[in-house]
């Protein structure tokens, strides 16, 4: 038909010649005549205009390849930092689902969060359009999910009473799909192989994003799904995994590199390696190397990460080469003498970096530590940068924290999609929902209309039952629980949770960066200052304390990095440099307080005015009977929350220090969540609760 069209609009006799020899002529002899060394282009079920898109735009042989192997072949892809793992995943996914016609349903992408699989649907239907949104993109939480038909709405509705039972847990979700696949959870009626079957839904392609971080748990689901214990070869789906071993960094929640490892032999893989890194300049890439080659027990020790072909003869230190007079583009190693000197550096590089290049925006910058917020690295830069008026940006430390489906604004929400839970409705819809429900612009509302967006793009904008966009909602908001970012500037984080960002300045501070005595501790500490260290795409800095040892900037020495001492950055005031930052932890609170109040007292009036970003003050009081209690009010002195007496007796010795109260959400709490003995004293069903960060000197 393209050649039909394109003959007629050169000719109409031409192209009525086409369709006369297509019905006259045997095969060989059309193609001959009307499409001359084409032949390879007709035997595709897609377009030329698709298939150059999908296959030829990429630019690196390896990468096409991987893209364009045999459907049925097994295949690990040991790909670098910046080296286009997500592209593979997508572009493979496109291949399948285009040029080899493999329906949707058939296609299962397995990936390790929630914001993962955001992007992979995003840039899938970048690639294929409105096709993309039946192809299955779960983490395994929501495979798990919807293997064992649990919800993620009631598993966080159980997860935000005070009793909870052990057995709701997230983690156990895994281990119940497990038990349904390998046949060790009947269902009535049903053949172990027929369980199995019903549950996978026909999986035949397996694409498998970050393998390298999973846990026992994971992998053995994995192999479940693969079929890896199934002696028929015809019903095994074919399994891709993309990782890379040298950022394993998840070590504490069990994962191992050792499943990585023997993927090849689980599966009898073929294996690719990606080396050639699109995101960073030569001088970062060859310093990261530097340090990675110090690890011993690697699967790319042929294969050093270089610099994509099409950079090979750009400067080494990239647009900084010439921008900056001072590294020329080189690594930085920046010597300090302590934790504050430090901060007093960070600061002053940031702005440095910033003036020599006006057009970049605060959040092109990204500051990692080794630990979070509670520990002064962060802190005090923290506290430099407010006080230097340049905005920031940070996690929310998931320890004891509040649950964000019961932040206002979501818990609005879903009460409205508890009204409608029968009705089929459009992501459109539902942005109009979010709009009507809240007058007033706040940062969660932001934050729920961006993941109704995305759920547009996942619902491929058709209508789709409530239900299953409550789902989503929860499983996004589950997820964010991990590390839920405030703010925007720049970027204060742990490396573990920048891990799959990148930016365009990175600062690594020192502190903490302890040498270990067991080889794989060391290896993995190693492996996440590397992470750290090719987050970077221009410019890196790399600061070094007199007053610890970091046994990383030891071995760095070479043309591509600079070392220097930090020089004079602005003077700030002592108590500035002292600020501490810290969340008021649920335990902290006494969440009935305002439970026990009825539902006309002035209370509840007071906290429905309070918002995200707002002010509120400690106020001591004594009872008649003489105890001590500490309470929250608001700038006007109304009493709007109380402290538990844990947190009452913690806060008491530290009222001095406190020099704001700001409040970051406020979370709706319901009678039902409380233990019953405790319900009797409730005069309302469901109350408001604020959640504030303390900073203090």
């Amino acid at each position: 038909m393209n050649e039909y069209a394109r003959l007629a609009l050169e000719k109409i006799s031409k192209a009525l010649a086409l369709v006369l020899s297509y019905f006259s002529l045997d095969r060989r002899g059309f193609i001959k005549r009307f499409f001359p060394g084409r032949k390879e282009m007709l035997d595709r079920a897609v377009s030329q205009d698709l298939y150059l898109r999908i296959v030829e735009s990429v630019d690196n042989p390896l990468q096409e390849a991987v893209i364009t192997c045999p459907p049925d072949d097994s295949v690990l892809v040991l790909a670098g930092p910046g080296s286009g793992k997500t592209l593979v995943v997508v572009y493979r996914c496109a291949f399948l689902l285009k040029v080899k016609r493999v329906p949707a349903r058939n296609i299962l992408i397995l990936c390790f969060n929630h914001n993962a699989k955001l992007t992979l649907r995003k840039r899938l239907w970048q690639l294929v359009g409105p096709d993309s949104g039946f192809v299955t993109i779960l983490t395994y939480h929501g495979l798990a999910m919807r293997l064992t038909g649990a919800s993620f709405a009631v598993r966080a509705e159980e997860q935000s009473r005070d009793q909870t039972d052990s057995r709701s847990r997230f983690d156990d979700l895994i281990l119940e799909a497990l038990a349904l696949l390998h046949g060790k959870k009947e269902i009535p009626g049903l053949a172990e192989d027929e369980i199995r079957e019903r549950l996978l839904a026909g999986y035949q392609y397996i694409l498998v994003d970050e393998y390298q971080d999973i846990d026992q748990d994971q992998y053995d689901l994995i192999s479940a799904l693969a079929g890896a214990t199934l002696q028929d070869k015809d019903i095994k789906p074919a399994l891709l995994a993309v990782g890379d071993d040298d950022q394993s960094i998840y070590g504490f929640r069990r994962a191992s590199v050792r499943f990585i490892r023997q993927f090849a032999e689980d599966y009898q893989a073929k294996t690719y390696h990606l080396v050639e890194n699109y995101r960073s300049t030569r001088h970062i890439i060859d310093c990261a190397n530097c340090l990675i080659h110090h690890n011993k027990d690697r699967m790319k020790t042929r294969y050093p990460i270089k610099i994509n072909k099409v950079r090979e003869n750009d400067p080494a230190g990239g647009l900084w080469h010439k921008r900056d007079p001072v590294s020329k583009g080189r690594v930085q190693i920046i010597e300090v003498e302590d934790v504050f000197h430090q901060a007093v550096a960070a600061a002053a590089e940031i702005r440095r970096l910033k003036g020599m290049n006006p057009q970049a925006q605060w959040s092109d910058f990204a500051v990692l530590a080794r630990n979070g917020m509670k520990f002064k690295e962060l802190s005090s830069l923290r506290a430099l940068l407010e006080y230097d008026g340049i905005p920031v940006s940070w996690v929310l430390d998931r320890d004891k924290s509040f649950r964000l489906h019961r932040v206002r604004e979501f818990d609005c929400f879903f009460h409205a999609l508890k009204l409608r839970r029968r009705d089929l409705i459009t992501a459109d819809q539902l942005l109009e929902m979010a709009d009507e429900l809240v007058a007033d612009t706040t940062p969660w509302q932001q934050t729920l209309i961006k993941l109704l967006e995305t759920w547009k793009q996942e619902s491929a904008g058709h209508e789709r039952p409530v239900k299953e966009a409550g789902e989503f909602l929860f499983e996004a908001l589950s997820e964010q629980q991990r590390g839920h970012r405030f703010g925007q500037g720049v970027f204060l984080s742990t490396v573990h949770a920048v891990k799959g960002l990148e930016f365009l300045h990175i600062f690594i501070l020192d502190g903490n960066w302890s040498s270990r005595s067991n080889q794989a501790e060391a290896e993995e500490e190693r492996r996440l200052y590397y992470v750290a260290m090719t987050r970077a795409c221009h410019t890196l800095a790399l600061f070094s304390r007199a007053d610890c040892h970091n046994p990383h900037l030891a071995v760095l020495q070479g043309s591509y990095c600079i070392k220097r001492p930090a020089p004079a950055g602005n003077s700030y005031p002592s108590n500035i440099m002292q600020r501490r930052f810290e969340v008021l932890k649920i335990n902290a609170l006494f969440l009935d307080f305002a439970g026990v109040h009825s539902p006309g007292a002035p209370i509840h009036a007071g906290l429905a005015q309070l918002n995200a970003g707002n002010r509120m003050e400690f106020r001591l009081d004594k009872s008649p009977s003489g105890s001590e209690n500490l309470f929250m009010c608001n700038t006007e002195d109304l009493i709007l929350a109380r402290l538990s007496q844990k947190g009452g007796k913690q806060w008491k010795q530290r009222l001095d220090s406190v020099q704001e109260i700001r409040v970051l959400a406020i979370v709706r709490r319901y009678s039902t969540d409380s233990q019953e003995k405790f319900r009797q004293d409730h005069r309302c069903e469901h109350w408001e609760v604020p959640i504030v960060e303390v900073i203090q000197e």
